[in-house]
């Protein structure tokens, strides 16, 4: 672990700022701070996270923000392909119908978790609305933070029972059901191979268990692990722990051992962890702990460049303003030291008029030459062979049959992908390809049935040779 890894973990309530850096293979925490933002403006919430990042011992280069598990949305989905493209695309189709708002408001990243014997892929998907991350990364751009990894506290906990895990030298073998507990909720990860599966959270946390709520946290618990059995969202639960420091860790592990018959283990989410800790243990979190203590370079990253343009383009407008302002001010300034020496700028003008004359002749020989480059453009811009083709392959095209890919290589060789409901439908359309004088040598080059979105499809790929005419136009 490099020096200076900063951790931020931002709710509606509070914001807590870690940093730590790695002696050998032990985290060492080298500051913590944490305030209240309940019911405070976006402005103040700034204010405070600058205060805080102000009193930073090393410069915060590498950091992460942890957003509530409550404001995301996990889907597991199987796909029948493993090229991120292609997953990327089936995904958006899946969420068409599988969130209540548009697919354009959110954004969504996945993770690869396993395959089946068909190799089906299943992933992970993580989905936020934009408004949301975009409000995350303009508080840390306001805040002076220009870079951040922007994922979910799920991921933090996965990066913590990692760390311990290595620090223990206790690797469990199978699904490890993770209770971290907070003081005003909880949130449970199932966890395997270094990988996430499915996380949960909901408002029971320790200052509940004050008031008596320890049957519903568990009754909570059980739930979520009857869902995740049921739906066969992973790996079978092997062993489970409760994050969380003080007493009530132990009894809520023996409790918990005794309705699920799984050994049950509490854990103290300070655990070998070093440095500063007398002020963390009021409210140690295994989420940003997990952030600064294990790497989450590769974790999902959910503030990618498309959402947060916008925010850019305010800054990149700023910048602007303030260059035209510097260029008005050096103009001014050439002007008058221009206008001061009236003498030099006679000589000056007296050479330029000499040096224009002598590149006259090369000047006329340009506009010759450009004269001629602008014909030949005006001719080439006279021929329209894409549209044409297009909507010649529009008109051959049979209902049933769509297009995914369109495509001409340096050979000539024009290069069709797309699905059709049955074999009948490609034969119909390859027939009327050969059939038609545009194009010749058309070959199959494979017809495969697939499943997409719950309905079957034939997968195919057709390549033709244009006919020379056509090829010299494009």
């Amino acid at each position: 672990m490099k020096k200076g890894i900063t951790a931020i973990e931002m709710t509606d309530t509070g914001i807590i700022l870690l940093q730590a850096e790695g002696e050998k293979e032990r985290g060492i925490v080298t500051f913590y701070a944490t305030r209240s933002i309940d019911g405070k403006s976006e402005e103040e919430v700034i204010r405070r996270l600058c205060q805080m990042l102000g009193s930073l011992p090393a410069k915060a280069d590498r950091v992460c923000l942890l957003i509530p598990r409550c404001c995301i949305i996990l889907r597991q989905m199987w796909l029948p392909s493993e090229d991120r493209q292609e997953i990327e695309s089936m995904i958006g189709i899946k969420l068409l119908k599988d969130i209540p708002s548009s697919v354009e408001d959110m954004s969504y990243q996945y993770i690869s978790l396993d395959k089946d014997d068909r190799e089906f892929h299943r992933v992970l998907v993580m989905i936020a609305r934009k408004t949301l991350v975009q409000k995350y990364y303009r508080i840390l751009q306001k805040a002076g933070i220009k870079n951040a990894n922007v994922t979910v506290s799920s991921l933090g906990v996965l990066k913590w029972f990692v760390y311990q895990q290595k620090m223990r030298k206790n690797i469990v073998a199978g699904c490890a059901a993770l209770v971290d507990i907070s003081h005003r909720h909880t949130e449970i990860c199932f966890c395997s191979d270094q990988k996430l599966f499915f996380s949960r959270s909901f408002l029971l946390g320790k200052d509940h268990l004050a008031t008596g709520c320890a049957n519903e946290l568990i009754h909570q618990i059980m739930l979520t692990l009857k869902a995740y059995r049921g739906s066969c969202l992973g790996p079978e639960v092997k062993k489970a722990f409760i994050v969380s420091e003080g007493k009530e860790a132990g009894l809520l592990a023996g409790r918990l051992q005794e309705e699920t018959g799984l050994p049950v283990e509490a854990l103290n989410p300070l655990e070998h962890v070093y440095g500063r800790l007398t002020k963390m243990e009021a409210s140690a979190s295994a989420a940003v702990l997990g952030a600064v203590l294990s790497p989450m370079e590769n974790s999902i990253n959910l503030a990618f460049e498309e959402e947060c343009e916008v925010i850019r383009k305010e800054t990149r407008k700023h910048q602007l303003v303030k260059f035209a302002i510097l260029a008005m001010i050096a103009m001014i300034l050439v002007i008058s030291a221009q206008l001061i020496d009236i003498h030099q700028k006679d000589i000056y003008l007296k050479f330029l008029n000499k040096e224009t004359k002598m590149f006259r002749p090369r000047l006329e020989d340009l506009d010759r030459k450009k004269s001629i480059v602008s014909f030949f453009d005006r001719k080439f811009q006279e021929y329209y062979f894409i549209p044409e083709l297009m909507n010649e392959l529009s008109g051959l095209t049979p209902d049933d049959v769509t297009f995914r890919k369109v495509s001409l290589d340096q050979k000539k060789n024009l290069i069709i992908q797309g699905y059709a409901k049955t074999h009948a439908g490609i034969n119909d359309f390859q027939a009327r390809l050969i059939r038609c004088t545009r194009f010749s040598d058309v070959k199959m080059e494979f017809a495969t049935e697939r499943t997409i979105a719950h309905k079957p499809v034939v997968d195919f790929k057709i390549i033709s040779q244009l006919n020379s005419g056509m090829a010299k136009q494009l």
